[in-house]
């Protein structure tokens, strides 16, 4: 068993301990334990760029997101795609009991409320139909 007979501030290793240190120190530690233990309040988050840059950003993507929504559900369907998917669509045709509903009232009701012009229906004519296909057959 080895044994220090140095008195305890008599040391030569340069490490001393401070007068009353050992005396104090349980009060010490249970003042830090109880300080330690109260509840601390979280401050006022600082407002620096990095924060300003991630508001920006935030606020264009709701943006961005709000107007391509928009874009969306206000986007026209053009004459041409509807006129191709009612004739490549059977479903949409029309029945033969709708046809046979109109009668003559009816047809002259249309023909009033239609503008006809002579002009669209030749260019019309020139180039969606195939006049090739109904002039050699």
């Amino acid at each position: 068993m080895i044994t220090n007979h140095n008195a305890p501030n008599d040391r030569k290793d340069g490490f001393n301990l401070p007068d009353g240190y050992l005396e104090s120190f349980d009060q010490r530690l249970f003042e830090r334990i109880i300080a330690e233990k109260k509840p601390k309040s979280k401050g006022i988050i600082p407002f620096t760029p990095t924060y300003f840059i991630a508001i920006a950003a935030t606020i264009a993507l709701l943006l961005g997101v709000g107007l391509f929504i928009k874009i969306q559900l206000n986007a026209a369907i053009s004459h041409e795609d509807l006129e191709t998917y009612l004739e490549y669509n059977p479903s949409y045709t029309l029945s033969n009991e709708f046809i046979q509903a109109f009668d003559e009232a009816d047809i002259k009701e249309l023909e009033q409320s239609i503008q006809i012009n002579q002009n669209e229906i030749n260019e019309y004519v020139q180039t969606n139909i195939d006049l090739d296909y109904y002039l050699n057959d």
